[in-house]
């Protein structure tokens, strides 16, 4: 978890290829909010973003990409210094640890001038991201753009820690494109987790309804209390509305995907670890395996 960004692999790699190479422009566009399938190019059908659909139509597409926590600041600190967030010290809203290195360090280290429009103090401290120029207001891997296959690229995982008001809300997810398992840290029957966006008018809106309709107040209670953990099929259920992790037929996959999750965790001195392994047992405890 020490390297930076594959990107940066591939840039320095077409930069340094010899004394005379000249030096690729690299341009980092970042957008807060918007979902996955909101751009023309991913399928959207608002027509909201011509030019980069238009830009797009000339690049090689990742179409089943994420970022590492979906949150806007750990999700761009992970971005910038390709560490997870319990790695970088990045949990949530907080800045990185001291002497962690960065795509800006790096480029500045082979000569690049480096500069940033908007959320700088989203890119914290100022000695690990020395921008030469930023400007506030609104204004991973080569392989793989060589067309080439790499093991154990089937599947992402998420983090979530702490949100904008500092509260500590732990998640981890395990994502492939078929399957999602989801480790909520802290549900136990209780309402908690609950972030800025919940505080508008929509959610009170969503609860309000959910007082008449059984299916709207299992999603308000799904998003508030959560599960330990949940199971979906992306194929069948993208909005990820029923968990089958208690479903026989999906525990080879739930078993997989668990494995994958933990060996990950431990890699990374994940603090969650013991957690997860707790919620495992519950589950395991709950649901036996069947005998042939």
């Amino acid at each position: 978890m020490k390297s930076l960004p594959a990107l940066l692999a591939l840039v320095f790699a077409a930069c340094f290829a010899s004394a005379d190479a000249p030096k690729f422009n690299l341009l980092y566009i970042t957008a807060d909010d918007m979902n996955a399938d909101s751009p023309g190019w991913m399928g959207g059908k608002m027509g909201a973003t011509p030019v980069l659909d238009t830009l797009a139509g000339t690049c090689h597409r990742f179409v089943n990409n994420h970022v590492t926590a979906p949150i806007c600041q750990p999700s761009r600190e992970a971005m910038f210094t390709g560490r997870v967030p319990h790695r970088s010290g990045a949990l949530g809203f907080n800045p990185v640890k001291p002497g962690t290195p960065t795509m800006v360090t790096a480029l500045k280290s082979a000569g690049y001038f480096t500069a940033t429009i908007n959320k700088t103090p989203h890119l914290k401290p100022e000695a690990e991201f020395p921008w030469d120029d930023k400007i506030e207001g609104s204004g991973k891997n080569p392989p793989l753009l060589r067309g080439e296959k790499q093991d154990a690229r089937d599947f992402v995982i998420t983090h979530v820690n702490t949100v904008s008001s500092g509260i500590a809300l732990p998640q981890r997810c395990i994502r492939t494109e078929d399957w999602a398992l989801m480790f909520h840290a802290c549900p136990d029957g209780n309402a908690k987790f609950r972030v800025e966006a919940m505080s508008g008018i929509t959610f009170k809106a969503i609860e309000a309804a959910g007082q008449t309709d059984e299916r709207i107040a299992g999603r308000v209670k799904q998003l508030r209390v959560g599960e330990p953990p949940a199971f979906f099929n992306e194929q069948t259920d993208s909005g990820e509305r029923g968990n089958l992790v208690s479903d026989s037929h999906y525990r080879a996959e739930v078993e997989r995907l668990a494995s994958l999750l933990l060996a990950h965790m431990e890699k990374t001195e994940d603090p969650q670890t013991a957690n997860f392994k707790k919620a495992l047992a519950d589950w395991k405890e709950k649901n036996p395996k069947q005998k042939p």
